[in-house]
């Protein structure tokens, strides 16, 4: 006789099932953007390349092995490893790019620039990042 109590249930429970499908696809959504784990070995790469400019001197030849992250960059539509690392010397960034459109930015402390970056694209051994560094003075000059 009291439809009204039966109608409270129903609605009740369509809501539930509405808010389980919303939180089972935002999960969903989560998995698959951490899939490859592209953010963290961003962070990993640019942490490491700021504490290894912290610590650089003018001269320094670096030779980088990039292989994991031009991996991950191809998996993600990156296809030129050219593009994964970039060094900004006037706002003294190291930037690590392994999918389109986003980035990890890290900072780096040092009075140094980076130059010569090259990466070298190896059969065997994977991809090597190369670069020199030195200081703002010496590059204005040449």
């Amino acid at each position: 006789m009291n439809r009204r109590g039966a109608g409270d249930i129903l609605s009740g429970n369509i809501l539930y099932v509405i808010l389980v499908i919303i939180f089972t696809i935002g999960v969903f959504m989560i998995i698959m953007q951490n899939q490859n784990n592209a953010h963290q070995w961003e962070e990993l790469y640019a942490k490491e390349l700021a504490l290894l400019l912290n610590r650089a001197e003018s001269g320094d030849l670096y030779i980088i092995d990039i292989q994991k992250a031009s991996e991950i960059a191809v998996k993600n539509g990156i296809g030129d490893p050219r593009y994964i690392i970039k060094f900004d010397g006037q706002s003294r960034e190291v930037i690590v790019s392994l999918k389109p459109g986003m980035g990890t930015t890290f900072h780096y402390f040092s009075n140094v620039v980076v130059s010569d970056v090259k990466v070298d694209a190896l059969d065997t051994s994977g991809n090597k990042l190369s670069f020199k560094v030195v200081t703002p003075e010496i590059l204005e000059v040449k």
